[in-house]
């Protein structure tokens, strides 16, 4: 989830801020858009970031997955 909300901070909250600040458009409008999508950007987004998170884990900790295939070797003989 902590993928989602970046995502969706990103995405939609920034360019709707930017909207507001530079009176494209009304401040309370950018504020229900804004918390609209932060509702349901990441509903929409999550198995995409469900993937992402589990990338960066091995991406970071690449030995991780080696050690993790190496024990349930050990574990079946």
């Amino acid at each position: 989830m902590p993928l989602a909300y970046i995502l969706a901070c990103l995405v939609w909250v920034l360019p709707i801020a930017l909207l507001t600040v530079f009176g494209l458009i009304s401040a309370t409008a950018g504020a229900l858009i804004g918390v609209l999508g932060v509702i349901v950007l990441p509903i929409v987004t999550y198995r995409f970031t469900k993937k992402l998170w589990v990338g960066l884990y091995y991406a970071i900790l690449p030995n991780e997955l080696r050690e993790r295939q190496a024990n349930e070797k050990g574990d079946d003989h």
